[in-house]
């Protein structure tokens, strides 16, 4: 029966992990494929630094896995809507400001860090995916909860369709777009 719980949490786990891949690691080889493999890196000038401010709320969320494990074990509903009401707020809290700091600074930050030449693309791209990567980060929490409390089967299913749409439009907008259009594929389903 543990056997059973275990290979069942795990498999529903590698599905939102193989549908993450979907969500955010297919760019590259969309625009490489439709584009060319420059045009990739005036994306990733762009949609790095969403993923870097990702990766701060991310770790934050972190923390609300084994706190909804325990409050659902012992089946303390109240301190577990606490946890998500909390949570959530956090998150809102932490990518906010830095969502901000990147739509003013995103220009200065691209320049600074791989040049001029990327910005005029780059740019547009960070503007393109911040906003539905803001708003998916500021509920970061009630993903983690859905994990801390092994009820994250409808999540992987909806992500699965998130990363499938993904690809589909990506590889439909790049060509007449360009990498605005890849960047397109990915926020809109996102949103």
């Amino acid at each position: 029966h543990s056997f059973r719980l275990m290979a069942n949490y795990s498999s529903v786990t590698f599905m939102i992990i193989v549908a993450a891949q979907l969500r955010f690691k297919t760019d590259a080889v969309v625009i490489g494929t439709f584009l060319s493999s420059a045009a990739i890196t005036y994306f990733y000038a762009g949609s790095r630094l969403v993923d870097y401010a990702g990766e701060v709320v991310s770790s934050l969320a972190q923390i609300f896995v084994p706190m909804s494990s325990q409050s659902d074990a012992a089946g303390n509903m109240d301190r577990l809507r606490k946890i998500f009401v909390a949570g959530n707020r956090a998150c809102a809290f932490t990518i906010l400001p830095i969502t901000a700091a990147l739509v003013i600074l995103g220009k200065s930050i691209i320049q600074v860090w791989v040049g001029k030449k990327y910005v005029a693309q780059g740019y547009p791209v960070l503007l393109v995916l911040i906003f539905p990567y803001t708003l998916m980060l500021i509920q970061a929490a009630s993903s983690r909860i859905l994990f801390g409390m092994g009820r994250h089967g409808k999540l992987a299913v909806v992500t699965l369709i998130e990363g499938a749409a993904n690809l589909m439009l990506s590889i439909l907008l790049v060509r007449p777009y360009g990498i605005i259009g890849d960047a397109l594929g990915t926020a809109i389903p996102l949103a």
